[in-house]
């Protein structure tokens, strides 16, 4: 995760936990200059890891490669 605050022009998003935790702002275009302002300002101070743990696809290889030479 590159832990750089974000603006997305549109009504709506699905990744709704970025704007939770204050990482994303969402916007109307006419509203962009001030998102933009609000997204200049200091991050919150904890980054949530929102795409899960690193390494999570190689653990899940060996459970079904182990599973399968049973």
């Amino acid at each position: 995760m590159l832990s750089q605050p974000c603006v997305t022009v549109r009504e709506n998003t699905e990744w709704i936990e970025t704007v939770t935790s204050g990482w994303n702002r969402l916007c109307k275009p006419e509203k962009f200059e001030a998102a933009i302002a609000l997204a200049l300002q200091p991050p919150p101070a904890e980054h949530p890891d929102f795409y899960g743990t690193f390494g999570v696809a190689d653990r899940m290889v060996d459970v079904l490669e182990k599973a399968s030479a049973k």
